[in-house]
């Protein structure tokens, strides 16, 4: 059996499926054939719409839509995850990330504040905060491919299409427009200047 801690506050369709030992805190909103499996937490503030939620994951605060998360990941707090996502297990998907037509690796962790939008992404990989993936050119959406291991710094955008291959490190402040090879270490940012000022401002 499920244990709501406070099972007015929460709205569960009909059609949803909950497994045993899930805890679900206030203000969850369960929507559609949403299916939840064993040892589940949703902590407060969550709304879930016919989405997979696989065992022991942990939602927090956080919008999932047409989607499915695997076993052991940590969503949210003020994730987004809109249409057609594929989580692995062992992921992390943090504060303020966005997903969209995106599938995550095993092990893959997004922890705070990027976009990832029409990308494949494989296994343990890190996703640093501020990486956007600039799917959309102003007339088409294009799709880029991210190998295992793949290390993306603070701040990077990645300009699709673009395919990164295994093991690439792509340091912070970095726009990536090329292809890479299997354990390419990528930089592409202006070192700072520092002078001394002559006057106060």
């Amino acid at each position: 059996m499920c244990k709501f801690i406070n099972k007015k506050s929460c709205f569960v369709s009909k059609q949803a499926k909950i497994g045993k030992n899930v805890v679900i805190y206030p203000n969850n909103t369960i929507l559609g054939n949403t299916q939840i499996e064993d040892n589940c937490i949703l902590w407060p503030n969550n709304v879930l719409i016919d989405c997979r939620i696989d065992q022991n994951t942990q939602i927090k605060s956080s919008f999932v839509t047409l989607s499915t998360i695997g076993k052991n990941c940590t969503i949210g707090p003020f994730a987004n995850l809109r249409e057609h996502n594929m989580v692995g297990n062992n992921c992390r998907v943090g504060d303020f990330v966005e997903l969209k037509n995106c599938v995550l690796g095993d092990g893959t962790k997004a922890s705070h504040m990027s976009y990832l939008g029409d990308v494949d992404i494989g296994t343990n990989c890190n996703i640093g905060a501020g990486v956007i993936f600039a799917n959309y050119d102003g007339k088409q959406k294009h799709h880029s491919v991210v190998g295992d291991n793949v290390f993306v710094g603070c701040n990077c955008n990645i300009i699709s299409p673009v395919n990164i291959a295994d093991e690439t490190f792509i340091c912070a402040g970095t726009t990536l427009t090329q292809n890479t090879q299997p354990k390419d270490f990528v930089i592409g940012r202006m070192r700072e200047s520092i002078k001394q000022r002559t006057q106060n401002i």
